[in-house]
């Protein structure tokens, strides 16, 4: 909603978080856009991307992410510092395949 600030959706995303690990459901983080559209693309002050981040991936069982959105390797970081798996992939028509190859095993 147009008037939900970036704290009300990062609580939301966390309680939530917290009930699908209580429920043993495996989180997937994913970025599939590039570096554009991550903070430096926003507008002048708008860091809710990073925050974003910040929130999802570090508690994620699996990151899922459009290599030119990790050119700072900030994705790669987090995967190696967690210990959390990371599929990288180059364009968003391969997201499909990357996706099937994931739920068929």
């Amino acid at each position: 909603a147009a008037k939900t600030s970036i704290d009300d959706e990062t609580d939301r995303i966390k309680k939530l978080m917290a009930e699908a690990k209580k429920l043993g459901i495996k989180i997937v983080g994913a970025h599939v856009e590039g570096m554009e559209r991550r903070a430096q693309g926003a507008s002048a002050g708008d860091n809710s991307d990073e925050i974003s981040i910040d929130a999802v991936c570090p508690v994620s069982d699996l990151l899922l992410v459009r290599k030119d959105g990790d050119e700072d390797k900030r994705f790669t970081a987090i995967s190696t510092g967690k210990k959390i798996p990371m599929i990288s992939f180059e364009k968003n028509m391969e997201l499909s395949d990357v996706l099937k190859n994931l739920f068929q095993k």
